[in-house]
């Protein structure tokens, strides 16, 4: 190097030390250095070793302009590749840049906290992989889209002591694995093609009758409820462990709107992949009438004349019987002159708010039940008795919802929760409001 640009190089990194120093940020000593520099050292030689910053700035350079990946690739030492082909760091760069939707604006360590949490949620989750994740180091890539606010997103190397670092090939090659699993999947929604969807699905502790539910679900919600395709779907996280997409313009199965919606693919234990896809429940309106041996008791949240339906007393207990009890224990009535029963009866129990005449006879909003007779069930069918697996035919992602299905009735919010004993539903509990 001629004194001119020797000179030059040295209050290049002058400034940039004092930049780093005002800025607070890890790694920033290396952000501030210029394309200039940077562009030298890509021109140098392949020998020498690379600092861990510096590797990761490479990578920084690879993701943030498309027409460098190859010379990227060619200035990091062969050793340094740790085995990766050309053909492979291609594909890895251009894969996280889905995550990298700005310009790139820095670089910075990640915290050790951070990466503490990451090397045991992958310890957890590939308790036999062989690598040593101890010297996984994590680091922010800084972007900006035009008139928003900064963000950032995660990339990791290897880098062990006494040792130099490197792009860790066993990292990329799962994370590669991963991205082609996204690609088949995304193209079997795109397809609609619910066959290979459900073989995709099928490491899912799941019946075939289910998966096929499954996938037949998540073809119609892509196909009617996401606005953006696939290929607009922002990375969120390429880990050996996990890979993660964010979705835009959602519509919810209840119609309302959400900005976002986040999906996972996994890798298992037993090297077998898990996507996790889960679609939103929502009441069916048959599952909010009851009824009793095949009759029909009431519906909850219905509404005639612009008025929540009352339910009788008399019209009820001609059916099921009279309650346990009727009482000032399980009735009492308001200073605003309204009535609140906790009614108990052979198969069900019910909470409503009405009016009550000497406890002899009542009439009211049926605002709570709780179906615990194998006699009673919903229009859907289903009842205490029945199995788990006829409960996912009627909600096939009602288990990631904590059995606990949400929706809407004429006068307002529901909720249904199916409690269970095994693989049995035990009790059905319907709430208005």
């Amino acid at each position: 190097m001629n004194a001119w640009r020797r000179t030059t190089v040295c209050l290049l990194l002058a400034a940039a030390l004092l930049l780093g120093g005002c800025s607070g940020q890890d790694g920033n000593v290396v952000d501030a250095l210029s394309d200039k520099i940077r562009s030298w050292g890509q021109g140098q030689p392949n020998t020498g070793t690379l600092s861990v910053h510096h590797l990761v700035q490479k990578i920084a350079d690879a993701i943030k302009n498309d027409g460098t990946i190859d010379q990227v690739y060619e200035s990091i030492p062969d050793k340094q590749r740790d085995g990766l082909t050309l053909d492979q760091f291609q594909q890895y760069i251009r894969f996280l840049r889905r995550g990298v939707s700005g310009q790139v604006t820095s670089f910075s360590d990640m915290a050790q906290d951070e990466r503490d949490q990451v090397r045991d949620e992958i310890a957890d989750q590939l308790p036999e992989q062989p690598e040593d994740l101890g010297g996984l180091t994590g680091f922010w890539i800084h972007y900006q889209e035009i008139g928003r606010r900064e963000s950032k997103f995660a990339v990791y190397v290897r880098s062990v002591e006494g040792q130099a670092p490197d792009l860790f090939a066993a990292w990329v090659r799962k994370v590669l694995d991963l991205a082609d699993l996204a690609t088949l999947y995304f193209d079997a929604l795109e397809r609609s093609d619910a066959e290979a969807l459900a073989v995709l699905l099928a490491t899912q502790p799941y019946s075939d009758d289910v998966l096929d539910l499954r996938a037949q679900r998540l073809i119609g919600f892509y196909r009617n409820n996401i606005t953006s395709q696939a290929k607009d779907f922002r990375l969120t996280q390429a880990r050996m462990d996990r890979i993660g997409f964010e979705e835009f313009g959602i519509i919810n199965p209840d119609q309302s709107q959400a900005v976002s919606r986040n999906i996972e693919l996994l890798c298992q234990p037993d090297g077998r992949f898990l996507v996790e896809d889960i679609l939103p429940e929502v009441v069916q309106p048959d599952d909010l009438v009851v009824f009793y041996q095949g009759k029909n008791l009431f519906q909850l949240g219905q509404v005639e004349d612009d008025e929540t339906v009352q339910v009788r007393s008399d019209d009820l207990e001609s059916i099921i019987g009279a309650p346990e009890r009727h009482d000032d224990t399980v009735c009492r009535t308001a200073a605003n002159g309204v009535s609140h029963l906790n009614l108990t009866y052979r198969a069900l129990s019910l909470r409503a708010e009405g009016t009550c005449f000497r406890h002899s006879r009542w009439s009211g909003v049926i605002t709570d039940l709780n179906l615990f007779d194998k006699i009673c069930s919903t229009g859907s069918g289903l009842g205490p008795g029945d199995s788990v697996e006829a409960l996912l035919m009627q909600y096939p992602f009602a288990r990631e919802a904590g059995y606990v299905i949400r929706g809407s009735s004429e006068a307002g919010p529901v909720r249904i929760r199916f409690n269970l004993s095994g693989e049995i539903i035990d009790s059905i509990e319907l709430t208005l409001g």
